[in-house]
């Protein structure tokens, strides 16, 4: 499945974390939450969109002068994201309409512009800003759209089909279970190449080149509820990194370590000197254990201090599952089939609360936070 991207996945600079969640369990909740930690699926629409956030991740970047670059498969009027991008702080985003333009011949599914094509855009967009400004640092998002139903292989894609036994496919709720496995193999296998253009372009041994790839939420409609022992499977998505050998100072890596995204940004900032951020996530590339929250958390879900192996899963979202905890096999993604009834889960539930009253606290607020923020990023101004 990994198609060219398996040559990125160990050793020279390069992470894989398997034992990984996303944080929120949807498109918009995951790139919400990633940005700004607010648990609100329906920020970018709400009258809070224009709000200024103290866990915004982007605003160590902007302060620090890095050039901030959203390209998305999808059209920018999508939940309105282009212009709640463009309040948090993103300096250019690029979506359908505009990777049209650029290249003319894309294809195009119901969703946006095939994966090959949003790349081929970012390179282009890229290397037009290494150019024209190669002294300005910068901060690019890339939102691959294919990998989604109605799922269907891009006309012109190029790889080896997937062969899927019976078992398997009658975990899917579809008749093409087939084409959604072609479907994810085409998408890792694009952003494989994606990562090795990546690593062409920047090729000077000073570049301070990082690449994070990740997914946004796990798979829909296998029935993972049905079945215990993959109760967190369920949450689970992928995890890449690649950290240039300028960048690598003071890396552990620990491949069998949990974690979610709103540890991904922390993992970033600490290896980029003189950063200035606030966050509530976690360094995955060290064993420092001075991280407050060490949770592989999810909306639903969390792993309750692992750095201290707490070996279970807690539910930390009401009445989705008749039972409270539940044990992990083997510091895996997989569960026990017995439920747990001792389990401590009171600081995974207490994280949970505790980013639903610090986003009340951050819109009603507004002039403390932009205060703290004005005062804490010096070369910035926030009205």
């Amino acid at each position: 499945m990994y198609g060219a991207l398996r040559t990125h996945l160990t050793g020279n600079g390069n992470y894989y974390f398997k034992n990984f969640a996303s944080t929120g369990n949807g498109t918009a909740d995951s790139i919400i939450r990633l940005l700004t930690s607010v648990p609100n699926n329906d920020l970018s629409t709400s009258s809070y969109a224009r709000s200024s956030f103290l866990l915004n991740v982007l605003l160590p970047f902007k302060n620090a002068g890095y050039k901030i670059i959203y390209i998305t498969g999808d059209i920018g009027s999508w939940r309105d994201i282009k212009n709640f991008l463009m309040a948090q702080g993103v300096d250019e985003v690029y979506d359908m309409p505009k990777i049209m333009e650029l290249i003319p011949n894309a294809t195009k599914g119901t969703w946006g512009v095939d994966d090959e094509y949003l790349y081929e855009a970012a390179l282009q967009i890229i290397q037009k800003q290494k150019t024209t400004q190669p002294d300005t640092p910068i901060l690019v998002f890339t939102q691959s759209i294919t990998n989604h139903p109605p799922f269907r292989m891009p006309p012109k894609a190029k790889i080896d089909y997937v062969n899927i036994n019976k078992e398997i496919a009658q975990r899917f709720p579809y008749d093409n279970t087939t084409e959604i496995f072609n479907t994810v193999r085409y998408s890792v296998n694009e952003y494989g190449k994606y990562v090795s253009s990546l690593k062409e372009i920047f090729n000077n041994p000073e570049s301070n080149l990082i690449i994070v790839g990740t997914g946004d939420h796990n798979i829909r409609g296998i029935g993972y509820t049905k079945n215990k022992e993959e109760t967190l499977l369920g949450y689970m998505v992928p995890l890449f990194m690649y950290i240039s050998p300028t960048l690598q100072q003071n890396v552990t890596f620990d491949s069998s370590r949990f974690g979610s995204h709103k540890d991904i940004f922390t993992t970033i900032y600490n290896r980029i000197p003189n950063l200035t951020y606030y966050s509530l996530g976690c360094d995955l590339l060290t064993t420092n254990n001075n991280c407050l929250y060490p949770i592989l958390y999810n909306a639903e879900v969390a792993i309750n201090n692992n750095l201290n192996n707490d070996n279970y899963l807690c539910i930390v979202e009401d009445n989705i599952y008749p039972f409270n905890a539940i044990g992990i096999l083997d510091n895996s993604y997989l569960t026990q089939n017995t439920p747990l009834t001792n389990a401590d889960c009171r600081k995974s539930k207490i994280f949970s609360k505790l980013l639903k009253d610090f986003y009340f606290y951050n819109v009603s607020h507004q002039t403390d936070i932009k205060e703290t923020l004005n005062s804490s990023f010096s070369n910035l101004k926030i009205e």
